[in-house]
């Protein structure tokens, strides 16, 4: 490990966090980041919790043509199963208990940058299928609605669940998203290289 190797990979991921990158396979990660932000596809990022999947959504997204644009996280695994889709793609008014008026969603919010969906893999089976649709088709509606919404944001996702163990709904709907969109996936491991860190 060399100073000239820590200088070279240091970079703002933006809010303040730097990507700090020293070992060949950080390296790696970090020059499959800079090439896939230059697309518009959405990315799933696997691994363990800790290894830094939110500091390398984040490059991407500070190095992409949406850089200036909002950056949205949600942690899918945070939010209660039936309340996600509502937190996702927003309510009409009415359209539960509670919905006294419209409620933009976490897609609306991010238009026109990227969205973070962290921890994908503790999302609900139709709120995955859902979610394929949404891609394919590039517009939803919001609980309780009717009406189309056009969806431009970037989506990258996390997970730590390894997809050869996921539970089949999980699987699917990564390599539906792999096989159809030309998703980059990037596998970041713990161990492999102790080269990456977050610093204020």
């Amino acid at each position: 490990m060399s100073s000239h190797d820590v200088a070279y990979a240091r970079e703002d991921t933006g809010q303040g966090r730097l990507f700090l990158a020293a070992a060949p396979r950080t390296l790696q990660v970090r020059e499959l980041g800079e090439q896939v932000a230059v697309t518009n596809a959405p990315v799933l990022i696997t691994g363990e919790s800790g290894v830094g999947k939110d500091v390398l959504a984040r490059f991407i997204h500070a190095h992409s043509e949406r850089a200036k644009r909002s950056f949205v996280k949600i942690n899918c695994a945070a939010v209660p199963h039936e309340l996600l889709e509502s937190e996702l793609f927003g309510h009409e008014r009415g359209a539960f208990t509670g919905a006294h008026q419209r409620k933009e969603g976490k897609f609306e919010a991010a238009q026109g940058g990227t969205i973070l969906l962290d921890e994908i893999g503790d999302m609900s089976l139709p709120l995955q299928a859902k979610l394929l649709h949404v891609l394919e088709d590039a517009s939803y509606s919001r609980v309780g609605g009717n009406q189309a919404v056009r969806m431009d944001a970037r989506v990258l996702a996390t997970t730590n669940k390894p997809l050869e163990k996921a539970a089949p709904s999980l699987e699917e709907l990564a390599e539906a998203i792999l096989a159809e969109y030309g998703v980059e996936r990037f596998p970041v491991r713990e161990g492999q290289d102790q080269s990456d860190a977050v610093a204020p």
